[in-house]
């Protein structure tokens, strides 16, 4: 609230009064208690709800049972901090801000993503959002058109993989290859889901990405959730490392043991 509500104010030209809105988010917060439906403008709790383990309904019902008290003596009790320690609460906002945003971004994206952040943000500040949503958005275009038919080979692994390969004393069952050849991307999300519709049913599944050129966050989680949905009876074989695959820790995020067979060959 402390750095929201004046941004607001800001942007929109409307002049608020802070203990009226504290009063107002308060009851806002104690209602969507009961009704799972947020009604507050700044949820200022979250992050300390998350932090002490709250996860459940019951968890949630008791915080906005206490955040209630807010109605009443939230007011008042304002008047008894320090007006330094008031202080701190935006400036402790500003400095995660700033960490999040400019430290930790840079071992999570790539440096292609951030240049496609850094431009949108310069020009939004020039223009206006509409526009550099829409140069973001063409950056982005570029580099899926760049990579469509950039086909990465991992080892000395051919993406033309005989079935055949894998039939022998351990793997004698029901086996299945399924042929990643497209970029996994948030525009393919249904494709990717015909095409593993029927995979529960075999004992051994072979999940070649050979031919797939790159992943963007949407398609890890899809690949991560397929893989992690399977029946822990079927054995799963990933061939193949599509750009940002290591990026987005794909392979860490699998909830089954992992074991390399080969350099070239990942058994989930």
């Amino acid at each position: 609230m402390p750095v929201n509500l004046p941004a607001f104010g800001t942007a929109t030209g409307v002049s608020f009064n802070f203990l009226d809105e504290l009063k107002t988010q308060s009851i806002g917060n104690f209602i969507s208690a009961f009704t799972f439906c947020p009604t507050y403008f700044i949820s200022s709790c979250s992050i300390f709800f998350n932090r002490s383990g709250g996860k459940g309904k019951t968890e949630s019902i008791l915080l906005g049972v206490f955040l209630c008290t807010l109605i009443f003596f939230g007011a008042s009790l304002k008047t008894y901090i320090p007006r330094f320690v008031l202080g701190m609460i935006p400036c402790f906002i500003g400095i995660s801000m700033c960490y999040s945003a400019f430290i930790r971004i840079y071992s999570e994206a790539s440096k292609y993503d951030l240049l496609v952040v850094y431009f949108t943000a310069f020009v939004s500040m020039y223009f206006n959002l509409v526009v550099g949503l829409i140069f973001g958005i063409f950056l982005c275009l570029l580099e899926f058109a760049f990579r469509y038919n950039k086909i990465t080979k991992t080892g000395n692994v051919s993406s033309d993989l005989e079935l055949s390969n894998f039939r022998n004393n351990k793997f004698s069952k029901s086996i299945a290859r399924i042929k990643v050849d497209f970029m996994l991307v948030f525009a393919t999300v249904e494709k990717f889901d015909k095409l593993t519709h029927n995979a529960s049913t075999y004992s051994v599944l072979v999940l070649d990405l050979m031919e797939c050129s790159c992943i963007d966050w949407s398609g890890s989680d899809l690949l991560v959730g397929f893989v992690n949905g399977i029946d822990s009876n079927c054995k799963v074989y990933i061939i193949g490392k599509p750009h940002n695959y290591e990026l987005y820790n794909v392979q860490k995020r699998f909830n089954k043991e992992i074991e390399h067979i080969t350099e070239n060959i990942v058994s989930v």
